[in-house]
């Protein structure tokens, strides 16, 4: 694990996001944390967000993907598998709150665009749906069933990936 994890886009500040999982000294030290991704075409810079990753470091010991609400002007919801996790953290450092998930080795999150729904997948073909209930907190806070058509999207993408996967061998 000696690149980048996950990455996304903050329409708010019109910039990408990567997050490193862990710390890593291949090759000089990559710290984990939240990386700002330079914006310009042909460059491939990054640099470390240190109060959002200070914020972050004694939460999780790996970080695995992020996502920006858009509704909020870039709030990125960072999640991790150890423990499995996901935080609010605005990009100055400040914690809106952590919420504690189930399952094993979660890489992926996203958010419907009305952020009502959040999905979490997992390494092990794992697929969670959270749903927000009550007044519109941060972080949903109860688990549901998903649709029949997520998981049908679910495992078109996953048959995609399996496919790819063995045509690489």
């Amino acid at each position: 694990n000696s690149g980048f994890e996950g990455v996304a886009w903050n329409a708010a500040s019109s910039a990408f996001y990567a997050v490193k999982e862990k710390t890593t000294t291949t090759g000089g030290t990559v710290a984990k944390g939240v990386y700002q991704v330079a914006n310009t075409p042909g460059v491939a810079t990054t640099t470390q967000l240190a109060a959002v990753s200070a914020t972050l470091n004694p939460l999780a010991s790996d970080l695995s993907d992020l996502f920006f609400d858009p509704s909020i002007g870039g709030h990125p919801y960072v999640l991790s598998h150890e423990p499995a996790r996901v935080m609010e953290v605005g990009l100055d450092g400040t914690l809106y709150g952590t919420r504690t998930l189930s399952g094993a080795q979660l890489e992926g999150i996203t958010f419907s665009p009305d952020m009502l729904n959040m999905y979490v997948i997992g390494e092990q073909r794992d697929f969670y749906h959270y749903r927000v209930a009550g007044p519109a907190p941060r972080i949903p806070q109860t688990a549901a069933l998903p649709e029949p058509a997520s998981l049908l999207c679910l495992a078109l993408a996953g048959g995609v990936m399996l496919l790819r996967l063995s045509l690489r061998r």
